[in-house]
């Protein structure tokens, strides 16, 4: 038998003497197989892991990160205790302003410069330093 018709023979039954035993296993794989690929799959993915894991933890850049982040999370937990401190003390001025009229006048006195009618409003300019008259 020549060459060329060997070549097509081979070509034939799957390119390679075993062609089609390889593609039929791997077309249909058994339980058996299926069990033995799931098995492999899971070793590897098992070592990877096992591999990864400790380079993480102990790589410096990780624990440079780490600290950073604590610092971080201090820093806004004290400003969420400075916001909570503030919360509490616009929640008492409202408190007051709702229970007390007198307050409520004295705030818009104060910050808003309201006169009653009968009222005369003076200012008084306060001198500079070294100023003479």
């Amino acid at each position: 038998m020549d060459s060329r018709r060997r070549g097509q023979k081979l070509a034939r039954r799957g390119g390679t003497p075993y062609g089609r035993r390889v593609r039929r296993i791997l077309s249909s794989p058994s339980p058996r197989a299926r069990r033995w690929a799931a098995r492999v799959g899971l070793a590897a993915a098992l070592a990877a892991s096992l591999a990864y894991v400790p380079y993480r933890l102990l790589d410096p850049a990780s624990a440079r990160t780490v600290a950073a982040m604590r610092a971080e999370l201090e820093r806004t937990r004290a400003r969420q205790r400075e916001l909570a401190e503030q919360n509490a003390e616009f929640r008492r001025d409202i408190d007051g302003l709702r229970a007390d009229p007198r307050a409520v006048e004295d705030v818009a006195r104060d910050e808003l410069g309201m006169l009653r009618p009968d009222e005369i409003a003076i200012q008084i300019e306060p001198r500079a330093a070294g100023e003479v008259r």
